[in-house]
């Protein structure tokens, strides 16, 4: 399954996106985690291409650079693809595209060159470079991540950040293990995971 979280604003780019998705990977299952309040006209349009669409409502504290919004919508996502019997999830983002084919041949084989270290997974949990960063502990990016169906639940059954939005670090005065103990965003998802 393919699970596209995130708000859809007009619903072209989202509409657009399931289209070419529907080419590359012509036996996913394609899932739009969304929010409640999105116009009614975009997710319509979006479920004429047949493609399940959750309407989320919102947590009451977006979190932290409102990593919650993306908690529960992945989360919401993740578990419709466990619930039509995925073995695999591919979670992406509104506001983004992947072009390249062979997508799911190439993660899975990923996943079968690098098996994992610990019997409490099925396999790794793969993603990508862009917003992975050398540098950050535990900085996983959390704009892609591919795995068996509940390694990648596992990942996203994490509580929410309650602290508030507003809180911050100085990253200009921060060093690497303060910015890692800060313990937010992709930090905080790959620790919970952890």
């Amino acid at each position: 399954a393919i699970v596209i979280q995130g708000g859809i604003a007009g619903g072209d780019f989202v509409y657009e996106t399931i289209e070419v998705y529907k080419k590359l990977f012509p036996g996913a299952r394609v899932l739009v985690s969304t929010w409640d309040d999105e116009s009614d006209g975009a997710i319509k349009k979006i479920e004429s291409l047949g493609v399940a669409v959750i309407k989320n409502r919102r947590p009451e504290n977006p979190g932290i650079s409102n990593i919650n919004l993306q908690i529960v919508s992945s989360r919401a996502g993740v578990e419709l693809a466990k619930r039509i019997g995925a073995d695999y999830v591919l979670k992406t983002r509104t506001d983004q595209r992947i072009y390249a084919t062979n997508v799911h041949s190439y993660l899975k084989n990923i996943l079968k060159l690098f098996p994992p270290l610990s019997n409490d997974v099925s396999s790794r949990i793969v993603g990508v470079s862009l917003n992975s960063f050398k540098y950050r502990l535990y900085g996983l990016s959390d704009m892609l991540i591919y795995g068996h169906t509940k390694d990648v639940e596992k990942f996203w059954t994490v509580q929410l950040d309650l602290r508030a939005p507003g809180t911050t670090i100085d990253i200009d005065k921060a060093t690497l293990r303060d910015y890692a103990t800060f313990n937010i965003c992709e930090v905080y998802l790959t620790t919970q995971y952890l």
